[in-house]
């Protein structure tokens, strides 16, 4: 272990300690709420790939999590988006990236087969079939004698929507966010045990141990009830560099100006949505009526919620301007 990501444990012990009157033995994971012995790691809190201004941003992960949801949702989501208005001969050459865009080879017209194959193979290769060797030195067999490959074609599906891994992502980077800025004060709260472990812990559990395939057919059911939880922003009034560059968030106020949700501001980049800022809600959860009022959210139709702009410093919450209501687009 370095000694940066010893530091980091160490500092996260003290303020466990602080927050509960004795130290966790291994981590305390916010994801999990367990704390075992596992490899642990230095995760960064927004993707790297998000957005450079973010990439030194990081804290202390399991490994296995941050390598579960950075494996299947937060890689995806940034290397299609940004293939998506690429090349497609890029996409066609890389298997994982095909399947998902489920490009086909067309010979006059109608679709072929294909299929990939290493060096070794290439002798096993039917004799009416077509071997093509990519620029990067990868090989494909089309299932067409070579004599037609001179019509040869590429088509996709057309049905490309990557906001299951646009959610998911920003769900835990905003999560981390949280952690990184507040430590176990958030991590021990209600909210964050309702999408650290009811949210991103069980999804892990249940589905670690499954394909790639599997995890994202099993995503869009489980994460279908959370889909209104992160939205990119239409318009910014200020020159805002995501919550966990400059504090800036804003506090979702009820009735009573009882706090229900903080929104947390995830920078992401250009090729990812028209604006490069995303908002994500995470619950307080503090009483039954923010409780009620965030889970209302989710399954109504209401899409304007009054809010404080605020900036968590190290001496606490400070509020930047009251009374703004925002458009939250269902």
């Amino acid at each position: 272990m370095n000694k940066r990501l010893s530091d980091k444990i160490e500092k996260l012990r003290a303020d466990y300690n602080q927050q509960t009157g004795r130290p966790f033995a291994f981590f305390h994971c916010p994801l999990l709420f367990l704390d075992e012995d596992v490899e642990l790691c230095e995760a960064h809190i927004v993707n790297k790939d998000f957005n450079e201004s973010a990439s030194t941003q990081t804290t202390v992960q399991r490994k296995d999590i941050d390598n579960f949801y950075g494996g299947h949702f937060e890689a995806g989501y940034v290397e299609t988006r940004k293939l998506k208005t690429g090349d497609p001969d890029k996409i066609v050459v890389d298997k994982s990236l095909a399947t998902i865009f489920e490009y086909k080879f067309l010979v006059g017209g109608e679709p072929v087969g294909h299929y990939y194959i290493s060096e070794k193979d290439i002798a096993k290769i039917p004799k009416e079939f077509t071997l093509l060797k990519t620029e990067d030195g990868k090989y494909i067999v089309v299932k067409a004698p070579s004599e037609d490959i001179k019509r040869l074609g590429l088509e996709d599906s057309g049905d490309h929507d990557f906001r299951l891994e646009a959610l998911v992502s920003l769900i835990k980077a905003a999560h981390l966010t949280l952690f990184a800025k507040l430590g176990y004060e958030y991590a021990l709260s209600s909210g964050a045990h309702f999408v650290g472990r009811k949210i991103l812990g069980d999804f892990f559990l249940q589905n670690r141990d499954k394909s790639k395939n599997e995890v994202l057919i099993n995503a869009q059911a489980f994460f279908k009830e959370y889909t209104h939880m992160a939205r990119p922003v239409a318009s910014v009034n200020g020159d805002f560099q995501g919550t966990i560059n400059d504090g800036i968030h804003y506090v979702c106020k009820g009735k009573g100006q009882i706090p229900w949700a903080h929104i947390v501001l995830v920078k992401t980049a250009s090729f990812l949505n028209s604006s490069p800022l995303n908002m994500v809600i995470i619950p307080i959860l503090g009483g039954a009526e923010a409780a009620a009022r965030f889970f209302d959210f989710l399954r109504d139709d209401n899409e304007y919620i009054e809010t404080d702009l605020c900036r968590l410093e190290k001496d606490g919450l400070k509020t930047v301007q009251k009374s703004i209501e925002l458009t939250w687009l269902k």
